[in-house]
């Protein structure tokens, strides 16, 4: 018998896992379609939602950030097709609590490029605020923010941090902090403007808010200049100043330098200033100070000043001070102006061992010229320089020319002095020697130097003694020598010895000295008509003595030199004389002592000089003795001839009387031939007065040769 049981439990066994199993799938396949419905309407905006399926049981779990987003999720999986029911096992977010900062920091570090965030903000909100801020204020620089989230912030805070952020975009680089209520910045400014707007602003904090640092540094500059300029009556100040307190301070040292005058101030405040800037500036005001007007500048560390000194003094105490300057402080460019003076003027005195300067001087350079010229034309005495610089020349002058030319007359004197007031040259002194004096008296002939004028002249011959002068005359050779007063009386006194000795080639050997005794000059006139009148002839005059030797030409001439050398001399003077008679050559033969001969001995002596009579007068000057001595010696040469003396005068005056002067003068002439020795008979004197004339009566020259003496051979 079959055992159904053995066979149906199997099968019934297979059937219900299949069933089973099918009913699992079929479970599972819907929980799944359910689960993807209830996601997707979730999934949009409560990505924080989980679902998990029983059948068609849902369960809705997860951290929800509020109870309103619960309720929404709830309702979407409520409204899912097919859930049966819902179970609700969310929680809601609870956040940590906020953390209070004590002290309460923010703050803002700006490179330049970057922004750094750092500190503390009340929320999210305010930290999106705060970094959008910072773009506005700061477009071209990232932003890095480390801000945190804390409260404990001051009230206005928020008002703070914006008064901070505006501060930004003034800088080249900076830093700005709060700790609670306190407020510090710190920052290179990016301009002038800039600084001027940072530092007055920061004077604008909000209520309640207090400055702990203010350390904002001005832009710096590249050369650093600074200037004062001074016009008399406002002081002027350029350039730039590194702070406020640098500025108060510099105006507390103008008001103390410039009492009562104006200050316009353009500084502006700036970085980069040398280390020595104070002391600088000081030092620039101590100088202006000094000027009528001027300015001096500071660049970097270099110093210029230009200027008007308002003294002499003034003018070298500026110049001491450009060479003064503050440690680590060059000059650059030194123009300073000497003050004009009036009048202007130069000095010189010579002691015998040295020469004091004086004065004036238009620069250095000038006073440099000007010592030169003293040790040159000076070079055995010491050379004390006195001058001051100062302006003021006389237009015209040249200081250089006018001041070389009187130093090198200076040269020529022992002691003495030369000035120059405004164009006015003035000079006195005793020579050194004749040559000196002619030397120093020569440069003056020849014009004075500079555009000059002479204003006085007192130059003092040097002393001699003894006192010498001297003539000699041998033959057609005359020397003149010794000590005269001065060049116009030797000139004078050549003249008188040409006249006397008829010789017109003189040798001048005279020199200028003082020391002449009183009455030399009528001792030396008195020698030279003398020696005019002996042959072989010497007269020396040694301060009151004279020394006479030579030989005469006949005796009557001897005798009369020797009478005038005994009793002729000035009071006090002596005389020896050693005065031999020349040996007469009668011994002629009769053709030698013819009548054409003689009138050629004649002639050729008259060549020679010509007998000179004092004006309107007949009475022969001395000078002419000589001539006459020589026409005596000629005369006796030849003993057998009759000799007329012609008398004859220019047409000035009325006919009458130049007839009469020129019989007058015949006779004075015949009478000195007759006191040498001339047989009487042998001599006849007639005038012509102005009936023979030789020149023209018209010309001063002409006149001259018609006011003569002729001798004639009458047979």
């Amino acid at each position: 018998m079959i055992n159904w049981k053995k066979w149906i439990w199997p099968g019934i066994l297979v059937v219900l896992l299949l069933t089973a199993l099918s009913t699992w799938y079929l479970a599972d396949e819907v929980e799944q379609d359910l689960t993807s419905k209830t996601l997707t309407g979730l999934l949009t905006n409560h990505s924080w939602a989980t679902v998990s399926l029983n059948g068609r049981d849902l369960t809705l779990s997860g951290t929800a950030p509020s109870q309103d987003a619960v309720n929404e999720a709830l309702e979407i999986a409520d409204a899912t097709y097919d859930v049966r029911t819902v179970v609700n096992a969310t929680d809601i977010y609870q956040p940590p609590p906020i953390p209070v900062a004590s002290p309460y920091e923010w703050g803002a570090n700006y490179d330049g490029m970057t922004v750094v965030l750092s500190g503390f903000v009340s929320s999210a909100d305010e930290r999106a605020a705060l970094v959008g801020e910072v773009g506005r204020h700061v477009p071209n620089a990232s932003i890095t923010d480390n801000l945190k989230i804390a409260t404990g912030a001051p009230n206005n805070f928020t008002d703070a941090m914006s008064f901070g952020l505006s501060f930004l975009p003034k800088f080249e680089k900076g830093r700005i902090t709060f700790k609670d209520n306190a407020f510090s910045v710190s920052g290179y400014s990016s301009s002038s403007a800039n600084f001027a707007d940072a530092t007055a602003q920061i004077s604008k904090l909000p209520a309640g808010f207090r400055i702990a640092e203010n350390d904002i540094q001005p832009v710096g500059v590249s050369p650093y200049t600074w200037s004062a300029s001074l016009d008399g009556k406002m002081l002027t100040l350029n350039g730039h100043i590194p702070s406020e307190q640098a500025r108060k301070s510099m105006i507390e040292v103008v008001n103390a330098v410039f009492p009562g005058v104006g200050v316009n101030d353009n500084l502006s405040i700036a970085g980069g200033s040398p280390s020595k800037f104070e002391a600088a500036t000081r030092h620039g005001f101590e100088m202006l100070k000094l000027f009528e007007s001027g300015k001096v500048t500071l660049t970097d560390n270099q110093f210029s000043v230009n200027g008007l000194a308002k003294s002499l003094d003034d003018y070298d105490a500026a110049l001491a001070a450009s060479k003064k300057l503050p440690e680590g402080i060059s000059a650059r460019a030194v123009s300073v102006n000497p003050v004009v003076v009036s009048p202007y003027r130069f000095g010189a005195i010579k002691s015998e061992d040295s020469i004091t300067l004086d004065g004036h001087m238009p620069s250095n350079a000038f006073r440099a010229v000007a010592l030169s010229a003293a040790r040159k034309a000076n070079p055995s005495v010491n050379i004390i320089d006195n001058t001051r610089i100062a302006s003021g020349v006389t237009p015209g002058l040249s200081w250089a020319d006018a001041t070389g030319y009187a130093l090198k007359i200076l040269g020529n004197f022992k002691t003495g002095s030369v000035s120059i007031n405004d164009g006015k040259f003035s000079i006195e002194g005793e020579a050194i020697s004749t040559s000196t004096f002619e030397a120093a008296d020569g440069i003056l002939a020849a014009g004075l130097g500079g555009g000059m004028e002479l204003a006085s002249k007192q130059i003092t011959a040097p002393i001699a003694a003894p006192y010498l002068w001297m003539v000699n005359k041998y033959g057609s050779t005359v020397t003149v020598a010794g000590h005269i007063s001065d060049r116009a009386s030797g000139d004078a006194i050549i003249e008188m010895v040409k006249k006397a000795t008829g010789v017109d080639a003189v040798s001048d050997l005279q020199g200028v000295a003082a020391g002449k005794p009183d009455g030399f000059d009528e001792a030396r006139n008195l020698a030279t008509g003398i020696v005019g009148r002996l042959e072989a002839s010497e007269a020396i005059l040694s301060n009151k003595t004279l020394t006479l030797t030579g030989h005469a030409l006949t005796a009557t001439t001897r005798n009369e030199v020797l009478n005038a050398i005994s009793n002729s001399l000035p009071d006090g003077f002596t005389g020896e004389a050693k005065v031999t008679l020349q040996d007469s050559n009668l011994d002629i033969s009769a053709a030698e002592a013819s009548g054409d001969n003689c009138q050629n001995l004649l002639n050729s002596s008259m060549a020679n000089g010509k007998i000179e009579f004092e004006v309107n007068r007949a009475v022969i000057k001395p000078v002419s003795a000589g001539l006459l001595d020589e026409l005596v010696n000629n005369v006796a040469s030849c003993p057998n001839v009759r000799i007329e003396i012609a008398g004859h005068t220019d047409a000035d005056g009325r006919d009458g009387y130049n007839q009469k002067l020129s019989e007058g003068r015949a006779i004075a002439v015949r009478e000195y031939l007759i006191r040498a020795g001339v047989i009487a008979s042998r001599l006849d004197a007639r005038g012509y007065g102005e009936s023979r004339p030789v020149g023209d009566n018209n010309t001063d020259e002409g006149k001259a040769r018609n006011r003569r003496i002729e001798f004639n051979v009458i047979q």
